[in-house]
């Protein structure tokens, strides 16, 4: 079970497709004054929603192609964590629950534009999805502890890239939705 199975290749490629559209439909043909309108002090605008996409999809995929399959394996760790995958679905994209972004994790890139932030998105997506369906990495059996959720195997990981980015697909909504938005 260490490998991707043609299930597991199957979620993940449909599950990163579907909400990379998403998040592409939230931030196309958005003008500079709604790509940084922030509704509130603490509250993010679109740009910095896509900075934190970027950034947090940059550091899980070289987290997990690289570090973590140079762990070694733990099959009984991985066999544990794999209850969690149903949880994670419906938890990590629902926003009721806020969370508060780790003071270690900085954005690494500031888009000026939402075009910019496309072009880089789609790219490095895609990459992901290539890494999908053709990685013979073991995936199953590697496992690193979220700050919210534990442990993880890196099928799990790749599978939070998809919803971390479904979460802020959802919070761009939210701040497109404000009375005090650009129209």
């Amino acid at each position: 079970m260490a490998q991707l199975s043609p299930d597991d290749r199957a979620l993940l490629t449909a599950h990163l497709t579907r909400t990379r559209d998403v998040l592409m439909g939230e931030v196309a043909h958005l003008g500079p004054a709604q790509w940084t309108f922030r509704p509130g002090e603490e509250i993010w605008s679109i740009a910095d929603c896509a900075d934190h996409v970027a950034t947090i999809e940059r550091r899980i995929f070289s987290m997990v192609s690289k570090h973590m399959q140079g762990l070694p394996p733990n099959p009984e760790r991985g066999a544990e964590v794999q209850k969690k995958t149903p949880w994670i679905l419906e938890a990590v994209p629902s926003r009721v629950q806020r969370v508060k972004v780790p003071p270690d994790i900085a954005n690494h890139r500031h888009f000026e534009t939402p075009e910019e932030f496309i072009d880089v998105f789609q790219e490095r997506r895609e990459l992901l999805l290539s890494y999908v369906r053709e990685t013979q990495d073991p995936m199953h059996d590697r496992v690193m502890p979220h700050p919210v959720f534990k442990d993880l195997d890196a099928c799990q990981w790749i599978l939070m890239i998809s919803l971390h980015s479904e979460r802020h697909a959802a919070q761009i909504a939210e701040v497109k939705g404000h009375p005090a938005y650009p129209k």
